[in-house]
């Protein structure tokens, strides 16, 4: 039995997949997954008289999403490590 080539995916394809406010979604056997690239923002927090810089990344989401796991990855290049 023959493996199926994967098929390229197009423009109009690819804009199918992103809906309202930049989601990526991706189809898979069990669902879906909606992805999303955000910039990590500076925060700084004061703590025991002291203040501390910290990387903050947030999102909103629609109340329907309460409950489910997300997978939060960060891409470190290289000259970073």
């Amino acid at each position: 039995m023959e493996a199926e080539p994967e098929q390229a995916v197009t423009v109009e394809e690819d804009a199918q997949l992103v809906e309202s406010g930049g989601w990526r979604i991706d189809q898979t056997e069990d669902g879906e997954i909606h992805s999303i690239e955000v910039e990590i923002e500076p925060h700084q927090v004061k703590a025991k008289g002291k203040e501390y810089l910290y990387g903050r990344i947030q999102l909103s989401l629609d109340p329907r999403r309460i409950g489910l796991i997300a997978r939060i990855s960060v891409n470190i290049p290289k000259e970073l490590l």
